[in-house]
């Protein structure tokens, strides 16, 4: 995504106006150049390729806009690891060193003797000495995307820079279908976002997702986390999403987006699943034999609200299914609206999973007293382990 500095907008009424990018004919002539300079140089060196591509961008009319493009490409590039070279550079810095014992003439005689004592050629003395730097990290693979699409996810990655600083999202989802719905806020737990999730009289799903400015501790991750979710929300056929967000000087403008913008969706960032949940569920499927692992459906509650399960696990005997749903450090609010429903029979079959770091926290700790929580309740760390889960099954069925 755009970093602070290459992000465009403008200022209208108190909103915040991304700059979106048309594809025009000099616009696409730039994506395209760029990509080719990058497809084109296999094997070359990074700050090579970038100085060149330097050279591409004052073509363009807003520097600005180049260089977000630039970045783009970089960050869909793989570079080769740098050679190492700390060993290299430490043989001859000792052997200048005990060379300028008895120094030389002139600097030429001084590399002349090092590179006789190292066995190289001078030449080879500067050309390896810093090859660990990231400049000279060699590029092996470009992206082969068009250029309309790399002006597709410029505006996709404005949208992203600017989601930041936001205080809260609030979302309004129109598609009926229950599978998209279930992927959106299947693809909201995954990113371990804070949310709260409604279903009007309209059948209209509304959320209000807080946002990074509204999170203390590890607000960039948490803020890294937000804007990895618009390309899953985008994916959706109608939606509308309204943002404030802090700017500098503590000012707060809207932000306001939707489908009518255009963004281009990434479909598969609404399968995304994190590493640790494939283990945790490769693992359970090994050691607990009598349960499968099964798709949570969606859970609407009195009122509108809705609760998305993390897993479901369904008895392989035909017993009833039970679902998790997990709390991660950011959802203390929720935990607590949980359990009072969970005591107040609502959610039958429902555990839940708890992550220690939530769990020491001052707001949370009381909540661990809670009746509710020692008949549907258990600790984690980060990722529940099969033992955890097996013997709340195990209580519940007891």
């Amino acid at each position: 995504m755009l970093t602070r500095d290459l992000i465009r907008t403008q200022k209208k009424d108190g909103r915040i106006v991304p700059r979106f990018l048309k594809a025009t004919p000099a616009m696409v002539e730039l994506a395209d150049d760029l990509l080719a300079l990058y497809r084109d140089g296999r094997g070359r060196e990074r700050d090579d390729l970038a100085d060149e591509a330097a050279a591409l961008l004052h073509r363009t009319r807003s520097l600005l806009v180049g260089k977000g493009l630039h970045k783009l490409v970089v960050d869909a590039c793989t570079f080769a690891e740098p050679t190492e070279a700390v060993a290299w550079r430490t043989r001859v810095l000792d052997a200048s060193a005990a060379l300028m014992a008895t120094p030389a003439a002139s600097e030429a005689g001084h590399l002349a003797a090092l590179a006789m004592v190292l066995e190289v050629e001078p030449a080879a003395l500067a050309a390896d000495l810093y090859a660990d730097l990231p400049g000279r990290a060699k590029l092996e693979r470009a992206p082969a995307m068009p250029a309309a699409t790399l002006i597709d996810d410029y505006n996709l990655a404005l949208a992203q820079g600017i989601l930041l600083g936001a205080q809260r999202l609030d979302l309004t989802i129109a598609d009926g279908d229950a599978g998209a719905r279930r992927r959106l806020l299947k693809a909201l737990r995954w990113r371990r976002l804070l949310a709260e999730v409604r279903q009007d009289e309209r059948g209209l799903l509304r959320l209000t997702v807080s946002g990074p400015a509204a999170i203390f501790d590890q607000g960039t991750r948490y803020g890294l986390q937000l804007a990895l979710f618009l390309p899953v929300l985008a994916c959706c056929r109608q939606w509308w999403l309204s943002a404030p967000v802090s700017e500098r000087g503590g000012e707060t403008a809207v932000l306001e987006l939707s489908h009518l913008d255009g963004l281009r969706g990434i479909t598969p960032f609404t399968g995304f699943v994190p590493p640790e949940y494939e283990v945790f569920a490769a693992d359970w499927a090994a050691r607990q034999p009598g349960w499968a692992l099964a798709e949570a459906p969606l859970r609407v509650l009195p009122g509108g609200d809705l609760v998305v399960p993390d897993f479901r696990f369904v008895p392989t005997d035909g017993g009833a299914p039970r679902d998790l749903e997990l709390f991660h450090r950011w959802h203390a609010a929720p935990l607590r609206a949980r359990l009072d429903q969970l005591a107040a029979g609502l959610l039958p079959g429902l555990g839940l999973g708890v992550d220690r770091s939530l769990a020491k926290l001052k707001e949370a700790a009381p909540l661990m007293e809670h009746p509710a929580f020692a008949t549907h309740g258990f600790l984690f760390s980060d990722l529940p382990n099969v033992r955890g889960v097996a013997e709340l099954l195990g209580r519940a069925n007891g």
